[in-house]
């Protein structure tokens, strides 16, 4: 008698052990509020550094077109649910933007070959300071005149509680970056200097597209 109920107590014990869990659906959060597409225009740069908003606007697109369940429409579509609007804000001056770090040295000592009795400090650190700012915005007949107003002065407190705003959030950016100086050209250097910023801007940016999608089922 007991061996015949060995393989019901079996299937029943499995059954209590996996009470608690159940299958939950892999959906977009956007779905909360009837938004199953967004198109995402280029980003607006409100910086001092230039060309910043193809990199964010690509790192963002491509982040959010890995969510189910929702479709990534042209910034030129009729049919789109909604508008994702981002921002790029920085401090008014390049000296605000790219903040000198820490580390520094002397000119001479940097390039002893060609930078002979220069006293002057290169600094070796920066730390680059931006902030995303975005917008999730419902298609409505006011949505052009509402994403104008992002490049108007009035902004953000013009849209501060628009009724066509689903979400609103800001997503700061602080990093270091690294210069590069050379012994035989340390004046020159500029454009590798360049590229390193742009490596790190790209990453940045990346980073920023991604917190803002793992932040999306923590603030719907």
């Amino acid at each position: 008698m007991l061996i015949k109920l060995l393989p019901i107590v079996f299937v029943f014990l499995l059954s209590i052990s996996c009470s608690g869990y159940k299958v939950v659906e892999n959906k977009s959060s956007f779905k909360k509020y009837g938004i199953d597409s967004i198109s995402i225009p280029m980003f607006f740069n409100k910086s001092t550094l230039a060309d910043v908003s193809a990199k964010f606007t690509t790192s963002f697109t491509q982040e959010l077109y890995s969510i189910p369940d929702l479709e990534i429409k042209s910034p030129n579509s009729k049919t789109n649910d909604a508008y994702l609007i981002g921002i790029v804000r920085s401090a008014p001056n390049e000296s605000g933007t790219l903040v000198r770090g820490d580390l520094a040295a002397k000119i001479k000592d940097l390039a002893p070959n060609r930078g002979q009795g220069n006293e002057n400090l290169l600094p070796i650190t920066n730390i680059l300071k931006l902030k995303i700012d975005l917008f999730l915005i419902r298609r409505s007949p006011e949505s052009n005149s509402l994403i104008s107003a992002l490049r108007s002065k009035r902004y953000p407190e013009l849209l501060a509680s628009h009724p066509s705003i689903v979400l609103k959030k800001t997503i700061p950016i602080s990093t270091t970056v690294i210069r590069e100086v050379y012994d035989e050209d340390f004046v020159v250097n500029s454009t590798q200097n360049h590229g390193i910023l742009n490596k790190v801007i790209k990453s940045e940016a990346k980073k920023a597209a991604l917190t803002f999608k793992e932040s999306i089922n923590y603030v719907f």
